[in-house]
């Protein structure tokens, strides 16, 4: 019984880690002023946004939308979802709450869930502007501190800004006015603007993703300003690029628990087996196990004369953001 227990625990742990990794390092953003549930953004709404921005800039929902609700949002929400018109798929509301699951394709959205361990967001106020014009293109390599070309991480790009970026939390979402998202195929500017989030501080720069590419600087006989080549431009994910002086717009103005959204392959868990002989398991017998996707190590210690037993549970993973614009937040009574 304790082991299960002890598994159990473990399990919520890979959960809850995971859906911390979602709101700090996704950029994804939905937010409004008004709360969600209430009349101006009910919880249909907030998905249904949601939905619509991913669908519009054309992100990989082919295999699926999935959302986690903390409880008050879950509550001022869920009556609307599963006893009115707005429930599509027409399931019963008793089936609506089993296990969690709120509803299978809610407003475009292939799983609503609910969940106890997702974290709050502090809010953030602080005035930053960006210093001076800053521009990027894709990179394949970059050279090591040995030397060697490696291949460079096309997620992130380095921010400098004038303000007090000490105050900066990682995973502050914010936007730039005008700087709207374009769609990943057709290049369609989008009516929303691109977010952001904070990735880390070094001083005054700051490491954000997606790392952006300015549509309008394609090349000058496709109508740009010709900064980037044709092949480089076939990344394009925003309309502009940072000008001196544009002020970062913050997303996440009032400190609450946030709601997490993503496509179902924007982020995956990594895990590797444990070596047997590994320190924390010296002395102890030992056995390997596979649960889905994660390792593990199990080590057992006990004694015949005492009839006491005890064991050692360890697993190894960490959760990957591999496409940090395709996850992140939900947040209504943001002003």
């Amino acid at each position: 019984r304790k082991i299960q227990s002890y598994a159990k625990r473990l399990v919520g742990e890979v959960e809850e880690r995971g859906l911390e990794r979602a709101v700090k390092g996704g950029a994804f953003a939905v937010t409004d002023s008004n709360a969600i549930g209430s009349t101006n953004f009910t919880l249909w709404d907030a998905l249904g946004a949601a939905e619509d921005k991913m669908y519009d800039l054309e992100y990989a929902k082919s295999k699926g939308v999935c959302a986690w609700l903390n409880s008050a949002d879950y509550r001022a929400g869920g009556k609307e979802l599963t006893q009115s018109t707005a429930n599509y798929s027409g399931k019963l509301p008793d089936d609506a709450y089993n296990k969690g699951l709120l509803q299978q394709q809610v407003s475009g959205i292939s799983n609503v869930y609910k969940h106890n361990r997702l974290p709050v967001m502090t809010a953030q106020s602080v005035v930053l502007t960006v210093n001076g014009a800053q521009t990027y293109a894709p990179i394949s390599t970059e050279v090591s501190p040995s030397g060697t070309e490696v291949p460079f991480d096309n997620r992130f790009a380095t921010l400098t800004v004038t303000g007090t970026a000490a105050s900066v939390n990682i995973g502050d979402k914010f936007s730039i006015a005008g700087m709207k998202a374009v769609s990943r195929d057709g290049k369609i500017e989008s009516g929303d603007d691109m977010t952001f989030s904070v990735q880390a501080i070094n001083g005054q720069v700051l490491t954000i993703s997606p790392r952006p590419y300015a549509w309008d600087e394609r090349p000058v006989a496709d109508g740009g300003s010709g900064v980037l080549s044709r092949d480089e431009a076939a990344y394009s994910n925003v309309s502009t690029a940072f000008n001196n002086a544009d002020t970062l717009v913050w997303l996440n103005t009032t400190a609450g628990k946030a709601n997490v959204i993503m496509t179902k392959d924007a982020m995956v868990l990594a895990s590797s087996p444990i070596p047997t002989d590994h320190e924390l398991f010296a002395d102890l017998r030992t056995k390997s196990f596979s649960a889905g996707k994660i390792n593990g190590i199990i080590g057992f210690e006990s004694s015949l004369g005492s009839l006491t037993g005890q064991c050692r549970i360890a697993i190894w993973y960490d959760w990957q953001i591999e496409k940090p614009e395709e996850i992140g937040i939900l947040m209504g009574g943001q002003v």
